[in-house]
């Protein structure tokens, strides 16, 4: 026979093994590069969604300064810079000039008090919906010479009684103007960025004033200041890689440059908005997708190695006695080596193209991307895989030894060293994890690839320490079936205990897939559960809104309060709340303040520790309840022998059912005026504000104004009585309070119904701050509140693990009818709530309705808003999709080894036939081999996947949740359910695999049964 023809002869001899490494490849490829490109496309699609779904004010920033006189100049510069700054396509820059408020001296509802902000917004078209008449107004017939057109904000319109028509007058009295009403209008998308959540712009109204009334010109008439205001809203093309690192950098520029251009600052100028943090946050998450990516995609790669070694394996023990033959004709090693590098590029580069061309259509299904691009992209992993089978088929070929006899000592030789090697990188990459504390470590930097590598790392060191232990136990268990086993028990024991070091590629190849499904398993639930702790501790609720009071709205603007809010459809429960910061010695803690009520009611299970831990710091009950149809208040004030000579104000402080804190003025009744001694005494009634029924009457207070009396007159509030229906209703136990108004201090305040001597202000801490500062419960402590440098005297009243809310491990909460007792009584400025926290199952629906009704700028946070969820999602699938191409090289590896290890007891298994083994005997000691090769690499798979769950989950989880990694408590997790299910399919497959073995076997003549 011709060297040729033993050479095809080799060649068809190993052809099912060339198939299954064609297969191989094909998978390989498939996965790696769909794993890939399903995560890039993926992360870039979720970094747009997480920009679209972040609040206004995190997705946009605003530039404010004084207008100029040339207001045209002004604008061009200020674009000018933009353009020179930002790159191209990433904002869109809304302009608008806008006025403080001015009041209005007639036109509908109007009343002393009454006032409106006006702006002049050249684009308002584009992103309104004009309700009612026509703007630009086309034909101005009818409207008197000096009144201009204006357009109001509908809600606006609807609060002042106005309509399309009607004739307003803002001004002063020596400076009035006036306008005549010629559209109604109401924002298209009230959530869009462009609008920065301004109220008075989609609610119609800001603080006290209503608004907008938008002009065409003119608007530098109205007596009061005005700006220019140029919001710049981030587009899709801002969250593309290409683009964020620049538009972040140009953003933490922007102050300093925009100080230094000419033309636009007039006296001051600032700038709000927290598009800069979301961009990062959408940095950060992309690191964190990119590092879990980098795991699973590893995965991959290590699992398509072993099934690559075990078919080298087999293409060489199957073609033994044809490479004998030829080495017998004088070919050397070397030249054998090329024949089967020859072959494997053969094999190997159609099956890599074909891997490709699945790749881009799989991509490019899923994506909508050209399957071509996906298919380039995944070139690279096409040709790695091409040349580490073709190299591992060199190298097995050239390291064959000459006998059979040192196979299995090579085998075990060669496993222990490979995978020691890795034991020795996994122990590495696993201490540089845990070291960075993330396989994303801090810095401009990506992420780390050896920390990103550890999960796969140290899942397969576990397997391959496990799959050890198999040479180790099965000749324990073959000395004992040949003491006490039926003959299947011992031929079955004795080919494991003989064979063992065959079995270790398959068994390893199924226990890292096992283990890959744990640590998939795991780390999404984990993750899962880090997002419930992320959206508890940094929001609260399902929505927390934070409300930014407006320094142009008059003293008794209505306080916030969940009562706009709670009606709205789809919201289930509303209350007010208190989110700030205080000075707890040089640190500045978050402070978050509710009733305990409403922290079970708005934050479910998750708030029973701190509703138990909040009524550990309420108050006795004092004060006096209002009915809960009570709209006013009255109380009859008297004074002493000496009569007020300094003109003096009165008010009554009270909160309302949530504990939300409002200061309500009292106006003297018929026949009283403050401003004469002789008439100072008498009734005094005030309005409740909108608020939670039913209120409560705290204290009273008055102010004065001018110089101190030097008599000191001494002022008396009895007599409470709610206003009713218009009627007044005596109050129960309504005692007189008595206070001065004449003292040092411009105000004199005294509480109401008191009953005990002002203490301290009981609080919760985290328990992290207690460690922090060393406190313990009972403890005194000082707070400090706001600018002004004033404390509240504190006692720990408990100890919590997390406070909702406070988006910190440090944290200071209390009841909020606490914090109102101890300020009223301990004499210092009253905070007031600025929050209001909200329970829905809708929560993008109540969110965008929230925008619609909120009195002043609202910064609405949802876990929609805050969360990086979508970037994060595809890097998680790729775990999943990692091991189910896992588990597909792990059959064919089976198979592979299955059929070569029959081919290898062709000569063996006819003999135990002769000697009275029947071929159901040897059917049963074939299939107990391999369940017991199976059932033991389940177990290996098993504290794998468990062992390096527990060691390397918590800091991927902890990269997966940027921006809250540093609050919330990471533990690992593990949903048995999705990786039971896996487990068991891959069980099945395998067990069809065996089956279809044993059944061949049966079916195979005796004479060359295998």
């Amino acid at each position: 026979m011709s060297t040729l023809a033993i050479a095809v002869l080799r060649l068809r001899a190993a052809l099912p093994a060339l198939l299954a490494l064609a297969l191989i490849v094909v998978v390989a490829v498939l996965a790696l590069g769909s794993t890939a490109g399903l995560i890039q496309h993926g992360v870039a699609d979720g970094a747009r969604v997480t920009l679209a779904n972040a609040a206004a004010q995190s997705a946009a920033m605003r530039v404010t300064t004084h207008l100029a006189e040339d207001s045209a100049g002004q604008d061009a510069a200020a674009t000018g810079l933009f353009d020179r700054l930002l790159p191209a396509g990433s904002v869109t820059v809304s302009r608008s000039q806008v006025s403080l408020a001015v009041p209005v001296l007639a036109g509908g509802g109007a009343t002393a008090g009454t006032t409106a902000v006006f702006a002049r917004v050249p684009d308002l078209v584009d992103r309104v919906e004009v309700t009612d008449g026509t703007w630009p107004p086309s034909d101005q017939t009818g409207t008197s010479p000096e009144s201009r057109p204006v357009a109001v904000q509908a809600d606006a319109a609807a609060d002042l009684g106005l309509t399309v028509g009607d004739e307003l007058t803002v001004g002063t009295a020596a400076t009035a103007l006036p306008f005549r009403v010629t559209a109604l209008w109401r924002a298209t998308d009230p959530t869009a960025p462009a609008w920065f959540a301004d109220s008075a712009a989609t609610a119609g109204r800001s603080g006290g004033a209503s608004g907008w009334f938008v002009v065409q010109d003119g608007l530098d008439l109205l007596p009061t200041q005005h700006f220019a205001v140029w919001t710049l809203s981030a587009t899709p093309a801002a969250a593309d890689d290409e683009n964020r690192a620049a538009v972040i950098a140009a953003l933490h520029r922007l102050n300093d440059t925009l100080d230094a251009t000419p033309n636009i600052t007039e006296s001051s100028s600032s700038i709000e908005g927290r598009l800069a943090g979301t961009l990062q946050r959408i940095e950060n998450a992309g690191r964190g997708a990119t590092a879990i990516g980098i795991s699973a995609v590893f995965i991959v790669g290590m699992l398509g190695i072993v099934a690559l070694l075990q078919v080298s394996t087999v293409l060489v023990g199957s073609r033994r006695e044809h490479s004998a033959l030829l080495r017998a004709r004088g070919l050397a090693w070397g030249q054998t080596a090329l024949l089967a590098i020859g072959e494997g590029l053969l094999v190997t580069i159609p099956a890599s193209l074909v891997g490709l061309a699945a790749t881009g259509l799989v991509v490019g299904l899923v994506t909508g991307t050209e399957p071509l691009e996906a298919a380039v992209a995944a070139a690279p992993f096409a040709l790695g895989v091409c040349l580490i089978g073709v190299a591992l088929l060199a190298v097995t070929v050239l390291s064959e030894p000459a006998g059979t006899a040192v196979t299995g000592r090579r085998s075990l030789a060669t496993f222990a060293v490979s995978f020691g090697i890795v034991g020795v990188a996994a122990t590495l990459a696993t201490w540089q994890l845990h070291t960075l504390g993330s396989p994303v470590p801090p810095g401009a930097g990506g992420a780390d690839l050896v920390a990103a590598t550890s999960p796969a790392l140290l899942l397969i060191t576990l397997a391959a320490l496990g799959t050890l232990l198999f040479v180790v136990l099965t000749p324990r268990l073959a000395a004992r079936a040949a003491r006490r086993g039926s003959v299947v028990t011992l031929l079955a024991d004795a080919q494991l205990g003989a064979r063992a070091t065959r079995y270790l590629v398959p068994i390893l190849a199924i226990a890292i897939t096992l283990a890959a499904a744990a640590f998939a398993t795991g780390i999404a639930s984990t993750w899962q559960s880090a997002q419930v702790q992320a959206q508890l501790v940094g929001t609260g609720p399902t929505i927390g809104i934070a409300l930014r009071s407006d320094g142009t709205a008059p003293a008794d603007t209505e306080p916030v309060t969940a009562a706009r809010f709670s009606d709205l459809r789809g919201v289930t429960g509303a209350s007010a709340a208190l989110v700030t910061t205080v000075r707890v010695g040089a640190d500045s803690v978050p402070f978050v303040s509710l009733r305990p009520d409403a922290a079970t009611a708005l934050l479910g299970g998750a708030g029973d520790d701190l509703a138990t831990a909040l009524r550990s710091t309420t108050p006795a009950e004092t004060g006096l309840d209002l009915p809960s149809g009570a709209t006013g208040v009255q109380a009859a004030v008297s004074f002493g022998d000496t009569q007020p000579t300094a003109t003096f104000a009165l008010s009554i402080w009270a909160a309302d059912a949530d504990g939300s804190l409002a200061r309500i003025p009292l106006t003297a009744g018929p026949g009283v005026d403050p401003a004469d001694p002789d008439a100072a005494s008498g009734l005094y009634s005030g309005v409740l504000p909108v608020g939670t029924a039913p209120w409560r009457l705290l204290a009273v207070q008055a102010e004065r104004s001018g110089t101190p009396d030097r008599a000191v007159p001494t002022l008396t509030a009895g007599e409470f009585a709610a206003i009713v229906d218009g009627t007044a209703t005596a109050l129960a136990d309504s005692a007189p309070v008595s206070l001065d108004i004449a003292a040092a201090l411009p105000r004199s305040r005294a509480p109401i119904a008191a009953t005990a001597q002002a203490g301290p202000l009981p609080v919760v801490l985290t328990a992290a701050l207690a460690d922090r500062v060393n406190l313990a419960v009972g403890d005194p402590l000082d707070i400090g509140f706001g600018a002004s440098g004033s404390t509240l005297d504190a006692q720990v009243a408990a100890i919590v693990t997390a406070l909702p809310g406070a988006a910190s491990r440090l944290g200071i909460g209390t009841d909020l009818a606490a914090l109102n007792d101890a300020t009223l009584r301990q004499d210092r400025t009253p905070v007031l709530a600025g929050n209001v926290w909200i329970d829905t199952d809708d929560p993008d629906a109540v969110s965008t309705a929230a925008s619609t009704v909120a009195a002043s700028t609202a910064v609405i946070s949802s876990q929609r808003t805050t969360t990086s969820a979508p970037m994060l999602q595809p890097a998680m699938n790729a775990f999943w999709i990692a091991a189910a191409a896992a588990g597909l090289l792990a059959l064919i590896t089976l198979a592979a080894f299955i059929a070569d290890d029959a081919r290898s007891r062709r000569t063996s298994l006819p003999v135990l036939r002769a000697l009275g083994v029947s071929a159901r005997q040897q059917t049963r000691a074939r299939a107990r081999e391999l369940l017991l090769m199976l059932g033991f690499a389940a177990g290996v798979g098993i504290v794998a996947g468990l062992g390096s769950t527990l060691v390397a989950v918590t800091p991927f989880v902890a990269a997966a949740i940027p921006g809250a990694g540093g609050y919330v408590s990471v533990l690992p997790a593990l949903a048995p359910l999705p990786w039971l299910g896996f487990s068991v399919g891959l069980l099945a497959g395998a067990l069809l695999v065996i089956g279809g073995s044993l059944r061949r076997l049966r079916q195979t003549p005796t004479a060359v049964r295998s």
